[in-house]
This record gives C-alpha cells, sequence and structure tokens, in this order.
C-alpha cells in the first residue's frame, strides 16, 4: 500500500531515496534475517509494479471500486507470497537432512525465487523499454527522465538553496526568525518563484535560526547516530544474548531507517516543516532511543542505582557526582505536563483558523456582523496571527466609510497597526494594509506600504505597477493642492521604480542571454503603462523645475508664451518621445490600449504646450489626433497645463 501511495505521489526524490534506504536497511541487518527481507522486498515491490499499473489509472478515471478491488488482490498476492516462504521455511525445517542441509535448500529456494523476480523487472524496465509501459504508467516512467538540470522543478529548488545561503550570509548568528524565509526570500532570489519552504529543512533551519539553531538541530541528529552506533549487535559469548540483541536490532534498525529516509528527505522537501511529520519523526527517534532505557546495562547508570533497583547493597564506593533517581511516574507525569502545554496552544491555534475560515466565509456572504465577530474571536484565540487582524483592518475600514462610523475608522487604524506589527515586511499582509489605507483616504500609508511590497519582491511587475499607480495619483492630488514640493517627491518615486525596474530588467538580460530558465508569474519588463507612468512622472518633474516655458492659454488657441526658462533636466525630450511611441502605438514594438494611447496624447499635447507653447500643441494635436477627438484632448491637455503650472498656495 506504501508503494502505492509512492507511485502516486509522482516525487522523484522518493523514487530515488527509496532503492537508497532499502539497500542500506539490508546491509546492516542480522546475516539470519537478510534473505527473508529480500525476498519479501523484492515480491511486494514486483506486486506493486503490476496493480499499479490498472490502480493509477482507474482513480484517475474515478473508479474508485476497481481501485479497492486492486488493492485488495495486492494485499492478498503480497500475504499468499510472504505466508508461501514461511511455509517452505517449515517444510524445510521438519526433513530429515540435517540443518546445513535445510539451510541450503531454504537459501537455494529463496535466491531462485529472487533470481527470478529481479530478472523480470530488469527485463520489464531496460530490455524492453516498450514492456515497461505494460508493468507502470508511461506518463510515470516519462516523469522520472526529468529529474536533471534544466528541468524547472530541479532549477527553481537549486535556487531556493542559494537563496537561502544568501539570507543566511546576512543573518549569520541567529537568523532572521520563524516563517523569515516567506518574508525576506523574495529579496534575495534570482528568478521569480513563489514558495513558503526552502524545499531543504537544514537551510531553513540555518536560515530562521541561524547557526545556534542550526548547530542544536544536527545536534540531535549526531546523537541519533551515535546512539545506532551504541545499540549495533556484536558478537559476545553468549549465544541466546547475542540473539536477544539480534532481535531488538530489528526493531531499532527499522524505526532507524525510518527515521534516515525523513531525515535525507527533508534535505530536498520541506517534511519537518509539517508538525505532523515533525511529531512523527520524533516518535521514532524515541523508538531507537527506547532499548537504551529498557536496558540499564545500555546506558551510563551508576552501578549502585542498578543495585539498589535489584534490592541488594552495593559496596561502598565513592560518589564522584551525586546522581537523583527519578522515577518512572515522576517521567511519566512530567511528559503529561509538557504535551499539555503543547496541546492547548495546538488547539487554540486550530480554532482560531477555523473561525478565521468562517469569518471569510461570512465576507463572501456580505453578513460584515458576523464576520466581525468570528474574526474577533480567532484574534483572542490567536493574537500573534496578523492575518486575522489585516483582514479585521479591512472589515472596519469598508464598513466604517460606508456607515461614516468613526469609532469603526479607529478600530481599523489599530488593527492595520497591529497586523503591521506582527509582520512588518510580509507581502500578503502589505497588501491587504495597502487596500485599507486606501479606503480611509491614508494615501501616504498606502504608498509607503506599496514600497514595502516592492523592496520584499522586486520580480514581481504588478509591484512595480501598484507604486507607479499609487503615486501617480497622489501626485496629482498634490498638484491639485499646489503643493509642489511633495508632488515632486512622488514624480520621482516613481523615476527610482522605473530605474530599479529598468536595472532588474537589464540583469536578468545579462545572467539569462536566452531568457530565464522558469519564470513563476508575469514576465518583468517595461511595459506600456509603466512607459506612460515613467514619461509622466518626468513630465511632472521638467515643469516643476521650471525647465519648459509656460503658458496659460488653451492648447490650440494662439495663446504666447508667458516666459522662457532655462531646462533643468535633460529628461522632458526622453518623456515626449515615449509619449509619441504610445499615443501612436509602436512603444516597444506593441500595440497600445485605447486608453493608454489617448492617455499619452493628452500628456504630449500638454508637454509640447509647455515646452514650445500653444501654437506647438496645436500643430501636434492636429497632426496626431482624430478630428473627432481633437475638442476633448485639447480640453483635457488644457486642464493639465493649468495643473502643472500652478503657483505654490494658488
Amino acid at each position: 500500500m506504501l508503494l502505492l501511495v509512492i507511485f502516486n505521489t509522482f516525487s522523484r526524490g522518493t523514487w530515488l531515496l527509496i532503492p537508497f534506504l532499502l539497500l542500506l536497511f539490508l546491509l546492516l541487518l542480522a546475516r539470519r534475517e537478510l534473505l527473508k527481507n529480500v525476498y519479501i522486498i523484492f515480491l511486494v515491490t514486483a506486486i506493486s509494479f503490476l496493480v499499479g499499473r490498472s490502480f493509477i489509472p482507474a482513480l484517475a478515471a474515478a473508479d474508485f471500486r476497481r481501485a479497492a478491488y486492486l488493492v485488495i488482490l495486492g494485499l492478498v498476492l503480497s500475504f499468499a507470497g510472504a505466508l508461501l516462504y514461511e511455509i517452505i521455511t517449515r517444510i524445510v525445517k521438519r526433513g530429515d537432512a540435517e540443518e546445513r542441509s535445510r539451510g541450503i535448500l531454504v537459501n537455494i529456494i529463496i535466491v531462485f525465487m529472487i533470481i527470478n523476480i529481479g530478472a523480470y523487472i530488469y527485463y520489464a524496465f531496460t530490455t524492453l523499454p516498450a514492456l515497461s509501459g505494460q508493468v507502470m504508467p508511461r506518463r510515470l516512467l516519462e516523469y522520472t527522465q526529468t529529474a536533471r538540470p534544466g528541468d524547472l522543478s530541479f532549477e527553481s529548488r537549486l535556487d531556493m538553496k542559494i537563496t537561502a545561503l544568501r539570507i543566511f550570509r546576512d543573518h549569520p548568528v541567529a537568523g532572521i526568525g520563524g516563517r523569515g524565509w516567506a518574508s525576506l526570500y523574495h529579496q534575495y532570489q534570482p528568478l521569480l518563484f513563489y514558495t513558503t519552504e526552502v524545499h531543504n529543512h537544514y537551510l531553513q533551519v540555518l536560515v530562521e535560526a541561524g547557526i545556534i539553531g542550526f548547530l542544536a538541530f544536527a545536534a540531535i541528529w549526531g546523537f541519533f547516530l551515535a546512539t545506532l552506533y551504541r545499540l549495533f549487535p556484536r558478537p559476545g559469548d553468549d549465544p541466546e544474548e547475542d540473539e536477544e540483541a539480534e532481535r531488538r536490532w530489528i526493531l531499532v534498525w527499522t524505526a532507524g531507517v525510518s527515521a534516515l529516509g525523513m531525515g535525507l528527505h527533508s534535505a530536498i522537501d520541506f517534511d519537518l516543516s509539517l508538525p505532523a511529520m515533525a511529531i512523527f519523526l520524533w516518535s521514532l527517534l524515541a523508538v531507537v532511543r527506547g532499548p537504551m532505557q529498557a536496558d540499564p546495562s545500555a546506558v551510563l547508570v551508576p552501578s549502585d542505582l542498578r543495585a539498589a533497583a535489584a534490592g541488594s547493597t552495593p559496596a561502598a564506593t565513592p560518589a564522584a557526582t551525586p546522581v537523583i533517581w527519578f522515577p518512572y511516574w515522576g517521567a511519566s507525569l512530567s511528559m503529561v505536563f509538557v504535551a499539555l502545554l503543547l496541546i492547548f496552544p495546538a488547539y487554540r491555534f486550530s480554532q482560531a483558523g477555523m473561525w478565521g475560515a468562517k469569518g471569510a466565509q461570512q465576507i463572501e456572504a456580505g453578513d460584515l456582523f458576523m464576520a466581525n465577530e468570528h474574526y474577533m474571536q480567532a484574534v483572542r484565540l490567536d493574537p500573534f496571527q496578523a492575518t486575522y487582524r489585516a483582514d479585521l483592518a479591512q472589515l472596519y475600514s469598508v464598513a466604517g466609510v460606508n456607515e461614516g462610523d468613526q469609532l469603526l475608522i479607529e478600530k481599523a487604524y489599530y488593527q492595520a497597526a497591529a497586523a503591521a506589527a506582527l509582520k512588518p515586511y510580509d507581502p500578503v499582509i502589505a497588501s491587504k494594509l495597502i487596500n485599507v489605507y486606501q479606503l480611509l483616504g491614508e494615501k501616504d500609508r498606502a504608498i509607503a506600504k506599496a514600497d514595502i511590497l516592492l523592496a520584499v519582491n522586486p520580480l514581481n511587475i504588478a509591484n512595480y505597477e501598484l507604486v507607479m499607480e499609487l503615486n501617480f495619483g497622489q501626485a496629482l492630488a498634490l498638484l491639485a493642492q499646489a503643493r509642489r514640493p511633495d508632488a515632486q517627491v512622488r514624480a520621482e518615486t516613481m523615476i527610482r521604480a522605473g530605474a530599479m525596474l529598468d536595472e532588474s530588467v537589464a540583469r536578468l538580460r545579462r545572467q539569462y542571454p536566452a531568457g530565464p530558465i522558469y519564470w513563476g508569474g508575469r514576465t518583468l519588463y517595461y511595459s506600456d503603462r509603466i512607459s506612460l507612468r515613467v514619461a509622466q512622472a518626468q513630465t511632472i518633474l521638467e515643469a516643476l523645475t521650471g525647465a519648459a516655458p509656460r503658458s496659460t492659454g488653451t492648447p490650440g488657441a494662439g495663446a504666447q508664451p508667458a516666459h522662457p526658462a532655462q531646462q533643468a533636466q535633460a529628461v522632458l525630450p526622453h518623456a515626449k518621445e515615449v509619449l509619441r511611441e504610445l499615443a501612436v502605438g509602436q512603444k516597444g514594438g506593441e500595440t497600445a490600449g485605447a486608453e493608454i494611447k489617448i492617455e499619452a496624447l493628452i500628456w504630449l499635447v500638454a508637454a509640447a504646450h509647455l515646452d514650445g507653447g500653444p501654437d506647438a500643441a496645436a500643430l501636434l494635436l492636429a497632426a496626431l489626433t482624430p478630428a473627432d477627438q481633437q475638442a476633448y484632448i485639447a480640453e483635457e491637455a488644457y486642464w493639465l497645463v493649468k495643473l502643472l503650472i500652478a503657483e505654490e498656495g494658488s
């Protein structure tokens, strides 16, 4: 059944790891158990291949009854094969042959069966590849061939490890704290990918707990391996004790190989980030450690304590170090107490998640009152989860603005501040808080959160667009209020964001001339909308620095320039060139959308008016604008010119 599960996971790491673990398991088994386990492994593997050939298609077709029959068939065949081994073994042992002859006969039978099974598998998968499709689905075979450099999964996981080492380089001692990877990895990644885990638990510990936490985690594995070494059976003088040690070793080694498998697989995946998997691993480690606790001779317990436990009086020996005897009932009570310490907060966090999910459902249903109740319950149970507080902030901001309730608005501010304090660099929280501050009319705060979002993930083009849109809207609002220095700051922020995008695109082109190996989202490039916003920012800066002639006449109305001015920056020609390309739909070889064309034309006419006066604007208007749109474009450009040349305080 486990092999059927492994087939269906399509986990190439597991497929590579399982044969190695089975081989390791066999190498360190007791000699008397080796052949039996080899036989069972080959038997079950062959049956799983045969059953899996039909089982996977049955699941894909949602034919669960047939899939269940196949599972039962596989169990029956596996049990029958194991029973056959026991029957043959017992028959041979009851014969008249000497013990040595019996052993030889049993080994011949087992080797014969192993050769048959091995030859069948080898023939099916190597000699005739076409036949392999009769044993395993073709997709499974093709999928195994992609675990190589150049494959998206392989390359992205390699980049995850590189990213983790870069973060560790900047935070080597104590790391960046729990869940820190999810907040910072976008700043260090070479290409855009999305994952909340490193897919390597050792590197995740290194990133989030630093070298101190990593050494503590590595020490666990060190003591585990030392325990296996101490419990490995070694020949002694007493055959009965040797046999007992071998029987005990079977249990220890089975749990030990399982723990090793989880430890090795966690180097290529995030197994141990799942609490259930971590608890299971800890239980396996306890199974390995168990015999040392059950056998006092296996651990460093003073002889006088062993003698006291046996009821005899030890000889008087000097004690170098006093030892306190801790009874088993005391250990049990301690474990129960520790378990309660874990279970109680875990239960609260689980319930908080349930109430948070209910709150989201109530928002979708439009019941804001019940949504508030559910989210408040989630916050009460888990006050350190920023997501619930950010959701509450969005809820309060919507309700407060719609109802004009100042109390709800104050609650929105409070929950937003609490969420930001808990996770100041989390991109999901930042996105939610941007919505909150926009609803509350806090444009500057929304822009500050957008800046954080861009700094956290500079490879996501949507973050550049968001920064551009928010700063552009605020720049126009500030110009309308004649707050020219503040508007200039917003325009400069847009220019810096454009330069940052240009630098990121250039870096990607240098590192990947043939294009990125993979990319987890929209392409990073200078889009038409971003080009428009940067050109608009350049035009605003040109107007605010007094570099262009100014006029108060309507474009095309024949008004004369008010006065000429020296050009402070050499950006306006570039801005006019970009605006012209967008207006005629030639920017970057793209066909600009109608909305972008019209907006670019308005700004181009306004820039021409600022640069050459109303006559230059009129000529440009007549050359590029259809007759039925000239009046609208002229009017919009006129009001834009008035906005750009408004004096401070007017």
